[in-house]
C-alpha cells in the first residue's frame, strides 16, 4: 500500500480496477483504526456516493467478488453487517509496527483518493511517519527528506510538515532543495490565502 496498490505472494502482481483499490485501501485504514468489520452502508456511501443505494449495493457485491476471484477467496471476510480485511500482511501495518521509514517506496496508495467517513486509520499512518522522519533529522536526514517529500506530496497545506521537510534538507545541508521546496510551498498556499515570510529562515523559526 505505500505505493502502487499490489499483491506481493512470490511474484508482484499489480491489482486491476480503481474500485475495487479503494475497496482494499478503505478496508485496511479501517482495521489501522481499530474497526473490526465496515457496514455495507458506510461503504457504499465511501466509495459509491454518486448512485443510488440499490445500484451501489450490487456494485460492491461485484467488486468484492472480482477481488476474491482475482487475488483469493480470503482477503475480504464477509461480516454481520458488511465486510473486512481478511488475514494479510501489509507494508503499511508492518510500517506502523516497525517504524522502518524504508517501507516508504512513494505515496500511500498512489494514484487513489477516495471520501474517508474516518480518516483515523489515515491519521495514524501519516502522524507516525512524521514522527518518524522527526526522530531521523539529527542521524539520518537524508532519508527523514526522503519520506518527507512523500509526505508534504499528501499533504500540501499542512506547515509542521513542510517545516520538518525544510529541517530535513538543512541538516543535511541541501539549501538549494532547501529554498526551491519553501519557493514551491510559498507559491502553493499563497493560491488558498496562506502566506509564508519571504524567507525559508523566518519560517522555520517560528515555534
Amino acid at each position: 500500500m505505500l505505493g502502487t496498490v499490489r499483491l506481493t505472494n512470490g511474484s508482484v502482481k499489480l491489482i486491476k480496477g480503481r474500485k475495487r483499490l479503494e475497496l482494499l485501501a478503505y478496508l485496511l485504514e479501517a482495521r489501522i483504526a481499530g474497526k473490526p468489520e465496515v457496514s455495507k452502508i458506510e461503504l457504499i456511501d465511501a466509495l459509491h456516493p454518486e448512485i443510488d443505494e440499490p445500484r451501489a449495493l450490487n456494485a460492491l457485491r461485484v467488486e468484492v467478488h472480482e477481488i476474491r476471484k482475482q487475488i483469493n477467496a480470503d482477503i475480504i471476510v464477509t461480516t454481520s453487517t458488511g465486510y473486512r480485511l481478511g488475514d494479510i500482511q501489509t507494508d503499511a501495518e508492518q510500517f506502523l509496527q516497525t517504524r522502518n521509514t524504508s517501507l516508504w517506496q512513494a505515496v500511500y496508495l498512489e494514484g487513489i483518493s477516495f471520501e474517508r467517513n474516518d480518516d483515523s486509520g489515515y491519521q495514524r499512518l501519516t502522524d507516525t511517519l512524521h514522527e518518524s522522519a522527526q526522530g531521523l533529522i539529527q542521524t539520518n536526514p537524508l532519508e527523514a527528506a526522503r519520506v518527507m517529500r512523500l509526505l508534504v506530496s499528501m499533504e500540501p497545506f499542512d506547515l509542521e510538515f513542510l517545516r520538518t521537510k525544510l529541517r530535513a534538507f538543512r541538516n543535511a545541508n541541501n539549501h538549494r532543495a532547501l529554498g526551491r521546496a519553501y519557493d514551491k510551498a510559498r507559491a502553493r498556499l499563497r493560491e488558498v490565502g496562506e502566506h509564508l515570510p519571504g524567507a525559508w529562515t523566518e519560517f522555520l523559526d517560528v515555534v
